[in-house]
């Protein structure tokens, strides 16, 4: 059974109600997946949480993934005091959440590593993120390159359209500069060996909006 990790995102925002959302879909999917949450926090619970398995460290969780009927599992890395805990509040994001989002992260990648298996992100903030203290985050794409010394590339999954950005998570003004830069071979090879684009038509759409 493959593991799928989840991360929190930012607890304050919207990734709690796109989990509960899913879990019909993720229900369907539990017999061929097996699905880890990784949060920091626990004062905001979700619907996941009452399903799943849970566990606070590495032994009790190697446990539930030798356990095949261990379809969910709720993984927490507390690293909040309480009292900083209780500052965590719906549609309110702080330093405190933009911690934990980033936390949660880190311990989906490192478990990754360790056991295997495929990540899923749940949204977080970028700006509170920074705030928190993570000065140089620029976003997912990033630190899954940087945390697996890998070239990445951004895709935006749909129905009918497929969208690669040639550039992520910098400021407008310098997309064409960087463009000049662009090393266009890591996009070419994911292209050609990616499941999800088997002999796709090309498009580049233009820097302006209304180019055509």
């Amino acid at each position: 059974m493959k593991n799928i990790y989840i991360t929190e995102g930012d607890p304050t925002g919207i990734s709690y109600e796109i989990l509960d959302k899913a879990m019909d879909f993720l229900k369907k999917k539990s017999k061929k997946f097996r699905f880890i949450f990784v949060s920091s926090q626990s004062k905001i619970q979700s619907e996941f949480s009452k399903k799943s398995k849970a566990c606070k460290t590495k032994i009790d969780l190697e446990k539930h993934l030798n356990d095949k009927t261990s379809n969910f599992i709720s993984y927490k890395n507390t690293i909040l005091t309480k009292k900083e805990e209780d500052k965590i509040i719906l549609g309110k994001p702080s330093i405190y959440s933009g911690r934990v989002a980033y936390a949660s992260l880190l311990t989906a990648i490192a478990l990754q590593k360790n056991y295997g298996g495929d990540i899923i992100t749940l949204p977080l903030s970028k700006e509170w993120v920074i705030k928190s203290g993570i000065n140089d985050f620029k976003g997912h794409t990033e630190v899954f390159a940087s945390e697996y010394s890998k070239k990445t590339v951004m895709l935006m999954y749909g129905k009918n359209l497929r969208v690669i950005p040639l550039t992520t998570h910098i400021p407008l003004n310098i997309v064409s500069s960087e463009l000049q830069k662009l090393n266009i071979a890591p996009i070419v090879d994911a292209i050609q060996n990616s499941k999800l684009l088997q002999t796709p038509r090309i498009a580049f759409c233009g820097l302006n909006p209304h180019a055509g």
